[in-house]
């Protein structure tokens, strides 16, 4: 089914801004873009959480897995077109995994390994070294997978 494009009168309807406020820092051994998806699956790194947050770590090294919000701190100018990686013809930039898009947030999903202090130490991770967290939040198995289709 093709997609509708919304009305270019809704689109002109102000937007109140996102604010994010940062839990921490993400460590990880990729330093560039190549290095970071070329990463074998078993990766690790840390994220590293402000001091005031540690008390509120007991309960994650219950779960698995964690949701990584990150801010893609080397994105690049925003582009609205882009030719992916390993492709040859351009794509729209939202259908694509290119971080050049109009807000550069990352969304990973990492294995908890454990926690160190005010550090979660992750495995599985495809970020790029540095970048400020918006939010590390457990990943709950079933609510998590997509709906089955009929």
């Amino acid at each position: 089914m093709p997609l509708r494009h919304p009305q270019p009168s809704l689109l002109a309807a102000p937007v109140p801004p996102i604010e994010l406020v940062s839990v921490g820092v993400v460590h990880t051994p990729s330093k560039t873009s190549q290095k970071c998806r070329s990463s074998p699956p078993g990766v690790t790194g840390t994220i590293e959480l402000r001091l005031e947050l540690v008390p509120g770590l007991r309960d994650p090294e219950g779960f698995s897995h964690l949701w990584v919000i990150h801010h893609c701190h080397r994105s690049g100018p925003q582009r609205l077109t882009v030719t992916p990686f390993l492709e040859h013809r351009p794509h729209d930039v939202l259908a694509t995994r290119r971080l050049v898009r109009p807000n550069p947030i990352g969304l990973s999903l990492a294995e908890l390994l454990g926690i160190d202090g005010s550090r979660l130490l992750i495995s599985g991770v495809d970020i790029l070294d540095g970048p400020p967290s918006s939010i590390a939040s457990p990943m709950f198995q079933p609510s998590t997978r997509p709906p089955r289709s009929g």
